[in-house]
């Protein structure tokens, strides 16, 4: 709009995006999910991901487990419980750090790039403390793809009644298949399947195939991860099964001492054994969302917070090109410590996180798919379109862009999985059920 007044130089587009937000706030004013109908509570990821009239047994069947869907801790034999809202709040702060750090990869490119040419430049002409801010943050907010991946490991290592075939079948539908989608729907974006062609397609086959993400989805090796460990998931169910809770808290010490040993020792990476991995990371969430680990949540949080100061130490928005970073993120021992001491945090205050939030449900049952879709959210929408820079000197701007970003990432999710998604896991689904059959 031209023109002076209050709406002088605001566009349709910033208009339309204030209206979406408002028209979400408004559907999702009504704190009573019950009250939704139900086809509505599945769309949104309202409503339980599992049979909730199916027992879900750990060895004898006396101790606790978290339900798959997030439900919480649910006894064999007993109807499942309310929804549990701690592992909601998980995967919304997960989501969220993933949003922040690549809002922050935006603004201040140089804290996630070795320091030459033009990333130097910039580096020279930003101050110093905003520079170690933000690279600080980002080493801790890069935690969030840990916590997706200890997610994954507590709500799929407890034991249940589920064939090897029909955990692959179900998975494959919900976590696989809209990772081919998206990924596809990336390359579409990006022109990269215009004007279409049977070289094109093999093109993006061979890219999906290799992993080849970088160039237009970068993140995308996170769900990668999170598909492979699920290949090991059954055969970790019967490991685990009968395992005596000290030796499963041996094991996690076991862990922890293999990702030193990877991170600080000379001894070359060859050796190392696979507990130094993700796949170690996610044996670690089912270990800390145990009921009996619940005695060591504040020794956690102690030493959750004691990696976050080192963290603070190590941290050199300079020495990027070094390979700081690999002492801090991921599979390191100070971010599995500050992981834990988030998953500790989250437990020993459940009055406060265990209360569901109608919205935080929401975005907790798409928050996959806003993680598949937050990057064209971020890139395509917010910054191009809308023309929200998200510049580290505004913080409204700042704030806005995330807060963006996650809303549109939720409701292009929300059409997208319900037709481009649905339609792709309908197709898959015939053959699968006749197979389960047989």
């Amino acid at each position: 709009y031209g023109g002076t007044g209050p709406f002088a130089g605001v566009g349709f587009k910033q208009l339309l995006a204030v209206c979406l937000i408002a028209v979400v706030a408004f559907l999702l004013r009504e704190p009573d999910v019950k009250c939704q109908p139900n086809y509505i509570q599945r769309i949104l990821g309202l409503g339980p991901a599992e049979d909730p009239a199916k027992p879900i047994r750990r060895g004898n069947g006396q101790n606790p487990v978290p339900r798959s869907d997030g439900q919480g801790p649910a006894q064999a034999g007993l109807p499942a419980p309310a929804r549990d809202a701690r592992y909601d709040w998980l995967r919304v702060l997960a989501v969220l750090f993933v949003i922040t750090v690549h809002t922050l990869d935006g603004t201040l490119p140089f804290i996630s790039a070795p320091l030459e040419g033009p990333m130097l430049d910039a580096y020279n002409r930003t101050p110093w403390a905003v520079s170690y801010a933000a690279a600080a943050a980002r080493a801790f907010l890069i935690q969030g793809n840990s916590l997706f991946v200890m997610l994954s490991g507590a709500l799929l290592l407890p034991w249940r009644e589920e064939s090897i075939g029909r955990f692959y079948a179900r998975r494959l539908t919900k976590v696989a298949l809209p990772l081919v989608v998206y990924f596809f729907f990336y390359m579409w974006v990006n022109r990269h399947l215009t004007p279409f062609s049977a070289d094109a397609l093999l093109h993006c086959l061979h890219r999906l195939a290799a992993g080849d993400f970088s160039a237009d989805c970068p993140f995308m090796w996170l769900a990668v991860v999170l598909v492979v460990f699920y290949l090991t998931v059954p055969f970790f169910r019967y490991l685990f099964r009968d395992i005596p809770y000290r030796a499963l808290t041996a094991f996690a010490a076991v862990i922890f001492l293999t990702m030193v040993i990877n991170i600080y020792s000379p001894l070359d990476k060859f050796y190392t054994p696979f507990t130094a991995s993700w796949t170690g990371m996610a044996i670690l969430g089912y270990w800390v969302t145990r009921p009996e680990t619940r005695r060591f949540d504040l020794p956690l949080m102690l030493l959750g917070a004691s990696g976050f100061a080192l963290l603070l130490l190590i941290t050199d928005p300079a020495a990027f090109a070094t390979g700081y970073l690999d002492k801090l993120v991921h599979c390191s021992p100070i971010g599995m410590l500050i992981s834990l001491g988030i998953f500790a945090a989250v437990f020993r205050f459940e009055a406060f996180f265990r209360k569901p939030r109608l919205l935080l449900t929401c975005l907790s049952g798409q928050s996959y798919t806003v993680l598949l879709l937050h990057w064209w959210a971020l890139y395509s929408v917010v910054k191009s379109s809308l023309g929200v820079s998200g510049a580290w000197y505004n913080p409204l701007s700042f704030a806005a862009s995330i807060g963006l970003t996650a809303v549109i990432a939720l409701i292009a999710g929300i059409l997208l999985d319900n037709t481009l998604v649905l339609l792709a896991r309908t197709l898959l689904d015939l053959p699968l059920t006749r197979l389960m059959r047989e």
